[in-house]
């Protein structure tokens, strides 16, 4: 299992995604965002987890989704979730 980091936020005025401690804005992941998550906290790396949420089947492809995934939208810091910011 991998470690989690906690970040705080708080529900934007306009009620369309959260606020973090810096100022920057998060919107909630869709369902396939949501599925990468649950399957890379499973256990499983990022290639494996990008083929199992449905991006592709392509081992190349995937490895460069599931990178993209963990740096577009840090799942390490998402709070009280399967490993996703929701809103």
């Amino acid at each position: 299992m991998k470690d989690l980091q906690y970040t705080p936020l708080t529900p934007s005025d306009d009620g369309m995604g959260y606020i973090d401690s810096d100022g920057k804005r998060w919107q909630p992941l869709n369902p396939k965002q949501k599925k990468f998550a649950r399957e890379y906290l499973k256990g499983q790396n990022a290639t494996e987890a990008a083929v199992k949420a449905g991006y592709t089947k392509n081992r190349a492809a995937a490895k460069r989704q599931g990178s993209v995934l963990l740096n577009h939208n840090p799942l390490s810091d998402r709070p009280g979730n399967q490993g996703g910011r929701e809103g």
